[in-house]
């Protein structure tokens, strides 16, 4: 279970099933809400620029270039984050800690503290992107570094390709 003061932290993004838009980012928040998580942020992780081309979704358009027929292709996702409780900052050892010391350099060089990420996906055709969902290695790697300390456990409900896993250990 997740101790007190800590943070579940969830890559999602509403949903298009059979034409219809579902809107999981929202049903996630109310869910954890209800749960007695404390809404913490959001950050959006933006695919890069050309990564789409017009897909069938956005080429209705082209199609029917009418009022109505506009469908935007998805190009970010959302990363929200949950709390319970508070957290005890004077719980983890000094030297645990010390260890744990997220390089200012690398935060303010990759613009970490932005709430837009922008980070290149998996690639479609890719052997991870095959029935699975698969982020980037990068995603995992930032929050595990700016929202767990060293040895802790990081758990990876989904599994999915295993990317939290293999960035974690």
């Amino acid at each position: 279970m997740l101790q007190n003061g800590r943070l579940a932290v969830l890559n999602i993004d509403d949903m298009l099933v059979e034409g219809e838009k579902f809107p999981i980012v929202a049903d996630a928040t109310k869910i954890f809400q209800t749960a007695g998580f404390r809404y913490r942020d959001r950050i959006i992780w933006k695919k890069p620029d050309g990564y789409l081309r017009i897909s069938r979704r956005s080429g209705v358009i082209l199609q029917n270039p009418y009022p109505m027929y506009f469908y935007p292709d998805d190009l970010l996702e959302s990363i929200i984050t949950f709390q319970k409780g508070k957290f005890d900052y004077q719980s983890i050892l000094k030297e645990v800690r010390e260890e744990s010391k997220i390089d200012i350099k690398e935060f303010s060089d990759n613009n970490w503290y932005m709430t837009i990420w922008e980070m290149v996906n998996v690639l479609p055709g890719s052997p991870l992107e095959k029935e699975i969902a698969a982020f980037p290695e990068e995603l995992s790697y930032r929050i595990i570094k700016l929202f767990s300390y060293k040895g802790e456990r990081v758990l990876d409900p989904f599994v999915g390709s295993g990317t939290t896993m293999k960035v974690a250990r």
